[in-house]
């Protein structure tokens, strides 16, 4: 993967700056020092001009960077591990590394793609040849140039055609998406340093949820107040947003993808900016890099529509597009366009994008029908563990979330301190109640351990004397969930507070680790763990903290309470709450989310 935007390897500086950086973070995880170390790590990996190839030296930097999270450190040293290039060859190492980027919520959609593509050769076994070749001009999102068989000349394609698939021979794209009233979006020719831009600050504002709010105030002239003119600047939302239109307007300087402009779109959503959303929405509302999804596009476009920060201008897109989608959404789309939006000067209205072509506006349809299917619930919560410690907030937890969902219509099994015996029986009733076209959520709190690759939930007489005696005495999550995806249920969401300190770790027996492994969510669902791979989710904020509830369980009965928002948005506010309260006692829990769900889902 070439981290040098798109352009040939430049060796002037790169050392130099790579290792002013490592005397200033040494081994912390910093995004910005990251990508200086993934470059240094190309350059030696290659040879870059005056920089000899030096594998020992490539793999060093690329170490460096793969701490911050940098995506091509991370790439290229499973590269190395892959083909045995100045290290023993170790495909479960590069695997592990190339499903880390597949699996984080950090990485953008060619990142992952990538990462996928590699690891299939992996999968079927490829080998590669002694000699690598030298380094050829390429994309972002392509692996390092040479002639091996982990490496692709092009990223797999998105999951929706290119613009060009959408002319007059394919379906017509419904209403407009806006342009960013900024130069940067209008000059293709000049992307690489505004996209470079963008990748910074997104690695910034997913470190660190919230700071995509803030917003630039740069002024200029006198200080004493006597002359003060303000100056147009740029937040990091803008950039994001910028990045995204760039994705889907600027062929050939930038490749049209709209997976890509999906990712740039979410993180200025995330940040409240109005372009985003807008056009996030408007990728929903014609299906382009996403499955095609009227109701999120609605509830994207109500969310400018409605809000108080945004401008009559902003208002008016979004409401445009609004009135294009079919019911059931009509009544919204009444109530929204009740309420009158003040005229603005013609110079403050936002322009349609130039690309996509001229859009014509496609028959109303009306397939869309609402919630038929039941709603049950199995929810499970284990404190009294007989031969591991005991737990405090687990039968809280679960007792919380089981009385907030028969709130909101859900027929819930509420199943406390229960043994392997009662555990494998309530989930087999459970099963046997489901039929088609149910919404079903599974919650268990507890302890869970992770041996290899597979995620196990603990009963309360679990004994684990041994790993395997754990495999067998254990409840395996994935067939858990397998045997839910088989009753053909419409929506399962799926939440695991079982994130804890590893239960067997006191009694000196090395049976799995903390935290619990990456999963695979089967079409239909949604999985979220209260924290990620190898995390310690919190009970506690600390000795004043006297909530009932686990930090996770807490935050999520809190988000439930609000009307009108998706499931999907609902646990992604979730994981940007909790790590900011997470960080705020100097810990890290990032909950991890595994989204396979099709179509908008709402508690209330």
């Amino acid at each position: 993967m070439n981290p040098f935007d798109g352009q040939n390897c430049q060796p002037m500086g790169v050392v130099d700056l790579a290792k002013s950086m490592e005397r200033i973070v040494g081994k912390a995880s910093i995004p910005s020092a990251g990508i200086h170390f993934g470059r240094a790590g190309f350059a030696y990996l290659n040879g870059c001009g005056s920089i000899a190839k030096d594998l020992e030296e490539a793999k060093y930097w690329l170490e460096l960077g793969a701490v911050s999270k940098d995506a091509s450190s991370i790439h290229n040293l499973a590269w190395m591990h892959h083909n045995g290039l100045g290290i023993p060859a170790d495909t479960q190492r590069a695997k592990q590394l190339y499903q880390s980027l597949i699996d984080s919520t950090e990485h953008a959609p060619s990142v992952k793609r990538l990462a996928r593509a590699n690891i299939a050769l992996l999968d079927t076994g490829a080998g590669a040849p002694a000699q690598a070749a030298a380094p050829a001009a390429v994309p972002t999102a392509t692996p390092v140039a040479a002639p091996v068989p982990a490496t692709v000349a092009a990223p797999a394609a998105p999951s929706a055609a290119p613009l060009a698939s959408h002319t007059s021979a394919g379906p017509p794209l419904v209403g407009t998406a806006v342009v960013p009233d900024f130069d940067e979006a209008r000059q293709c020719a000049n992307a690489r340093p505004t996209m470079e831009m963008a990748r910074a600050f997104a690695r910034s504002a997913i470190a660190s949820p919230g700071l995509a709010k803030s917003r630039c105030n740069a002024v200029t002239g006198s200080t004493s107040g006597a002359r003060t003119q303000h100056i147009s600047c740029k937040s990091m939302v803008d950039f994001f947003a910028i990045a995204g239109h760039l994705q889907m307007a600027c062929a050939p300087a930038v490749k049209v993808d709209y997976e890509e402009a999906r990712y740039w779109f979410e993180l200025g959503d995330s940040g409240d900016d109005a372009v985003s959303t807008h056009n996030l929405a408007w990728l929903y509302h014609n299906g382009l890099g996403v499955p095609k999804n009227e109701a999120k596009a609605a509830s994207l476009y109500r969310k400018i529509v409605d809000g108080a920060a945004f401008s009559p201008a902003e208002k008016r897109a979004s409401q445009a597009n609004l009135a294009l989608i079919p019911p059931p959404y009509q009544s919204a789309i009444a109530a929204s366009a009740a309420r009158p939006v003040p005229a603005t000067p013609a110079s403050a209205t936002m322009q349609p994008s130039a690309k996509p072509p001229a859009v014509t506006v496609a028959a109303p349809d009306h397939s869309a029908k609402p919630r038929s299917g039941r709603r049950l619930a199995l929810v499970i919560g284990n404190n009294r563990y007989r031969n591991v410690p005991a737990l405090a907030n687990a039968v809280d937890d679960a007792t919380s979330i089981a009385n907030s969902l028969r709130t909101v219509g859900y027929q819930v099994t509420l199943r406390t301190d229960i043994t392997q015996k009662d555990m494998q029986a309530a989930l087999r009733t459970f099963n046997g109640q489901l039929q088609g076209g149910d919404e079903v959520l599974f919650y268990f709190a507890g302890h869970g351990v992770q041996l290899g690759a597979a995620n196990y939930l603990l009963p309360v007489d679990i004994a684990g004397e041994s790993e395997a005696q754990v495999r067998d005495d254990a409840i395996q999550l994935q067939r858990v969930l397998d045997d839910i995806a088989e009753q053909k249920v419409r929506f399962t969401l799926a939440m695991v507070d079982a994130c804890r300190d590893n239960p067997f770790k006191s009694s000196g027996r090395a049976i799995g680790g903390r935290g619990l492994a990456p999963t695979t969510a089967a079409t239909g669902q949604m999985i979220i763990f209260s924290a990620g791979s190898g995390q310690q989710a919190l009970d506690k904020l600390g000795p004043s903290d006297n909530s009932r509830n686990g930090l996770f369980t807490r935050v999520f009965l809190k988000e439930m309470q609000k009307p009108g928002v998706s499931v999907d948005r609902l646990v992604r506010n979730v994981r940007a709450e909790v790590v900011e309260l997470a960080r705020s006692v100097g810990h890290e829990q990032v909950p991890a989310i595994y989204d396979q769900a099709i179509g908008d889902f709402y508690f209330r």
